[in-house]
């Protein structure tokens, strides 16, 4: 650890791999965007072109290609344990490494400069989930390092537990046991924070429409297999999958498979819920300024300085890695970004060979039981990271059916009782070589 005086809003780009994350930072200036103006304030559907808007480059010295890195599935890293849970305190002197760096569509930038007077800041990197989860945290004094130590024990407990909890890679986690269990057709009853997680998955399968399932995960298994599924292991697969097989007793808190063999995938929905959760023991900590990310997906808390407007962000563009459709500043919400940019699959039934020979994306759509085809990204502003988790992901679905803007406009209008407030960026490439189209929701 070190000592000194700090800057809370470090200039760092979150989401690096979690080998060449430790420690980094970086000292350029954005260049300015200027921001898309429309008639209609609230809702912009038009064409970027961008080619003669001034090149924003992160320039991360040394200079390297900026690669942009969408968040892995749940899975814990064994190549780095030394680095796991390592509390530090974070210094203007931190020089990055000379490495390729990676920088996810949704990432912290730099702050502005003349910053003076700060707190300290504190960080503790967590290769969790498939993803490098960074908390960060203002407001602990410099000399109270054993009280920034404990919260940090802390903060790994409660990403182990929840990690625990939803993962669906690790055979005896608390959902893939219970899976288990209710494939007998009987009621069953969750564990107390799985039936949370649940009831959360419950709600947005409901306000989405049906574009967001977490039943799916035995088609998400199939299609991640190394190995060639047979027909009939597809056919049982999708057999396998839907919201509407699950049967719930809300009052006793129990849940009955109506068919055997669904198992639940909470890809869409998990880090969300995992950091809102590592965000609320921060606040029963006392910590009020924060920023926990998990690979671009991120719950903030208040400014870290009182001047402060919020903490930097940046939102990426879908067909330009090294270049920025929009530069925010945010406080007291949650952000995610949900695309197809590098997590891509392949729908695989032997017995259709056009489907075969097409890539798409990791994402489902429920009503079809395939990848969602295009290149697309959707960013979602709500109150906190789980449901701009879920939000994000259901926003691509519905791009690809054709519904986007005709739920969106049921949202709004209050049609599913979706109870908070939102902002959206949506962006998609329907012609290769061709600038993306954006939709803006506000």
């Amino acid at each position: 650890m070190g000592s000194g005086s700090l800057d809370p809003v470090l200039p760092l780009a979150l989401g690096l791999h979690r080998r060449d994350f430790r420690r980094r930072a970086f000292r350029n200036q954005l260049l300015a965007t200027p921001a898309i103006q429309a008639d209609h304030p609230s809702r912009i559907q038009t064409n970027l072109d961008l080619s003669n808007q001034p090149q924003r480059s992160l320039r991360i010295r040394p200079s390297k290609p900026i690669r942009i890195s969408r968040p892995r599935r749940y899975g814990r890293c064994c190549r780095c344990p030394g680095r796991r849970g390592r509390i530090v305190q974070s210094k203007r002197s931190c020089r990055p490494r000379r490495s390729p760096q990676q920088v996810p569509p949704t990432a912290m930038i730099d702050p502005p400069s003349g910053l003076t007077n700060t707190p300290e800041a504190f960080s503790i990197t967590i290769p969790a989930m498939g993803a490098t989860i960074d908390v960060r945290w203002v407001g602990v004094d410099s000399s109270e390092l054993s009280q920034a130590s404990e919260i940090g024990k802390a903060i790994e407990t409660k990403i182990d537990h929840w990690t625990e909890v939803m993962s669906d890679y690790q055979q005896d986690s608390q959902v893939n046991r219970f899976c288990r269990q209710a494939d007998d057709g009987q009621w069953h009853a969750p564990s107390a924070d799985l039936w949370r997680v649940l009831e959360c998955s419950d709600h947005w399968n409901r306000w989405s429409l049906g574009a967001f399932d977490a039943s799916l995960g035995a088609l998400t298994r199939l299609r991640r297999s190394k190995n060639q599924p047979s027909d009939i292991q597809w056919q049982q697969a999708r057999l396998s999958c839907g919201w509407e097989n699950i049967e719930w007793d809300r009052q006793g808190r129990q849940i009955r498979f109506k068919r055997p063999g669904i198992r639940f995938d909470f890809g869409a929905i998990g880090k969300g819920f995992a950091i809102d959760q590592t965000a609320t023991q921060l606040k029963e900590l006392g910590i009020q300024s924060y920023c926990v990310n998990a690979s671009g997906n991120m719950a903030l808390g208040a400014s870290p300085t009182p001047t402060a407007a919020g903490w930097p962000v940046e939102i990426g563009l879908v067909d330009s890695p090294d270049r920025s459709l929009r530069s925010l500043r945010l406080a007291h919400c949650g952000i995610a970004t949900s695309g197809d940019l590098h997590q891509k699959l392949r729908d695989r039934p032997q017995s259709n060979p056009a489907e075969t020979s097409v890539k798409s994306s990791h994402i489902l759509d429920p009503q079809k039981q395939l990848g969602v085809v295009g290149s697309q990204m959707a960013t979602v502003i709500t109150d906190n990271a789980a449901n701009a988790d879920a939000f994000a992901t259901a926003c691509c679905v519905h791009l690809a059916r054709g519904t986007l803007n005709n739920w969106l406009s049921g949202l709004e209008k209050g049609q599913t009782n979706y109870p908070s407030d939102f902002e959206i960026w949506v962006q998609s490439v329907q012609v290769p070589g061709q600038p993306p189209t954006l939709i803006h929701w506000s």
